[in-house]
């Protein structure tokens, strides 16, 4: 048996990971394709490339609309971008915030090496000086997220990735720290 992510059915769900290292396809295996609100597609949206990082304001921009939208809707939210400093996670947290939201992190702690080899196989790639810039900068600890002001965070490693089971909560959202492996 994998671990079990409880997740509140009203709540954001924030990804956090290296480049490659499968968040989006964490995201389709395990939330509705509406849920997901991802950098890439915001990208691709506003500029006609996904790979455009020169857009990249712009398409934040887009997730922040998209994300207030679906939670005066009380739907739930799956953020899919890196988010590897405190600073890219504090507006979405914010944004929870204002909204009566709590926040959800989800680490997918692969390593470089693994991510690295996947980026060699795909059609568009990040490189690896990208990613191994990015794995320095991922020194995080979940008592950090938590002291940001996330509910819960888990820190998936490949095997827990390949053996989790989200499943989402109904009715009231339980007290902080609850359903933690």
């Amino acid at each position: 048996m994998g671990i079990v992510l409880s997740i509140p059915h009203r709540s954001l769900v924030v990804l956090v990971g290296l480049p490659a290292c499968g968040k989006s396809t964490f995201a389709r295996r395990h939330f509705r394709r509406s849920s997901i609100v991802s950098s890439d597609h915001c990208r691709w949206l506003v500029s006609d490339s996904a790979a455009n990082q020169f857009a990249s304001p712009k398409a934040f921009e887009v997730m922040e609309v998209i994300m207030a939208k679906r939670m005066e809707l009380g739907r739930l939210i799956v953020a899919d971008a890196l988010h590897l400093r405190p600073r890219s996670r504090l507006p979405w947290l914010e944004l929870a915030g204002r909204h009566g939201y709590p926040a959800c992190a989800i680490v997918l702690d692969v390593p470089a090496a693994t991510c690295i080899q996947r980026d060699a196989a795909r059609p568009r790639r990040v490189g690896t000086e990208v990613i191994l810039n990015n794995a320095r900068r991922m020194a995080l600890d979940l008592a950090d997220l938590l002291a940001e002001g996330f509910r819960d965070a888990w820190r998936l490693n490949p095997a827990a990735i390949e053996r989790c089971e989200v499943r989402l909560t109904t009715g009231p959202v339980p007290p902080a720290g609850g359903d933690r492996d």
